[in-house]
């Protein structure tokens, strides 16, 4: 996918009504998460870690890993969740 295309997808998602949508193309398209990971995170898997927010991913293999998120993606994963506390963070219809 060139850079126009992904930017055409991206302002799309961001008009969703679904908040999970922009949250969903954020995760793959920013972080380059695979679907697998986007989707398998939940609302504790979020913290802090040397003052920037990560996120909690279990990658290939089972492996953790803390994938540090820029304030775009972190914005969109807040939208999402909104003012749940637990539960899955987002991109799980």
């Amino acid at each position: 996918m060139g850079h126009l295309q992904f930017e055409a997808l991206i302002t799309t998602a961001r008009l969703s009504a679904d908040p999970n949508d922009f949250t969903l193309v954020a995760l793959l398209g920013l972080l380059g998460l695979r679907i697998f990971e986007a989707r398998g995170p939940d609302i504790a898997d979020q913290g802090e870690e040397r003052g920037h927010r990560v996120l909690r991913v279990r990658g290939k293999g089972g492996k953790l890993v803390l994938v540090s998120l820029p304030p775009a993606v972190a914005r969109a994963i807040d939208r999402a969740i909104d003012e749940r506390a637990s539960g899955p963070r987002s991109c799980r219809k």
